[in-house]
């Protein structure tokens, strides 16, 4: 199974590569303290060192993180005074539903409709996809103008992650 196109030593290449030439308590062992000596080792996918691409991310993600954080909080306070202070109104009921039906949904799916309504998908197109996507390396807008998608992305994106919390 899954030799059909491999010889012999392209198989035992890739079993050296991935450690499947040792048993599997001695990959275990190799691994445990290879994480105890904080060696995430190199990535299969970019041929990094893991710790050099999470320095290269941890400043987005602090970013959105504490943003995201902010817009949770300067939505979710003054929305429960205005609760507290129109108890037993439509306002309060409504309110109330909203949150019971915002319970039982999974927190991906409110940011997945956020994000395909608002980026060119069923019925809105306010952030093009393609400008400042990593594939096309932001190929369709030209100079400058390449940065301009970045901060309605990020609004977007910290919208999308307080909205599901």
């Amino acid at each position: 199974m899954g030799r059909r196109d491999l010889d012999a030593k392209q198989l035992a290449d890739l079993k050296a590569l991935y450690g499947f030439d040792k048993p599997a308590l001695e990959r275990y062992v190799d691994m445990v303290a290879s994480f105890a000596r904080f060696d995430l080792g190199t990535s299969f996918r970019q041929n990094k060192d893991v710790w050099q691409l999470i320095k290269e991310k941890l400043p987005v993600s602090i970013s959105l993180g504490l943003w995201t954080f902010l817009v949770s909080y300067l939505v979710s306070i003054p929305l429960g005074i205005a609760k507290a202070m129109r108890e037993g109104s439509r306002f309060d009921t409504l309110t109330t539903l909203g949150a019971a039906l915002r319970l039982r949904d999974p927190g991906l799916r409110p940011r997945r409709a956020a994000d395909r309504a608002v980026r060119g998908g069923t019925f809105l197109d306010w952030f093009p996809c393609a400008a400042s996507s990593p594939t096309t390396g932001g190929a369709l807008l030209a100079g400058a103008d390449r940065r301009l998608p970045v901060a309605p992305r990020a609004a977007l994106t910290c919208f999308a992650i307080a909205a599901s919390r």
